[in-house]
């Protein structure tokens, strides 16, 4: 019986992958594009993050070779 519900499941599941509608198509393009946008944001706020602690330690290291 196991088997059965299985091959089922499996059955229906690659049906419905065929055969569905266009608003899930529609819906998984925008979360795609979404998702690619976080993804830049996060690129651009790491860069920033990066600029800003290079910044930080710059005036920390002028100050120990001037004691030097």
């Amino acid at each position: 019986m196991s088997r059965l519900a299985d091959s089922f499941h499996n059955m229906s599941a690659a049906y419905m992958m065929k055969n569905r509608d266009a608003e899930f198509d529609e819906l998984t393009a925008y979360i795609n594009a979404f998702a690619d946008k976080l993804a830049v944001t996060d690129r651009v706020a790491q860069r920033l993050l990066k600029e800003q602690y290079g910044e930080l330690r710059a005036p920390q290291l002028m100050t120990i070779n001037a004691v030097a």
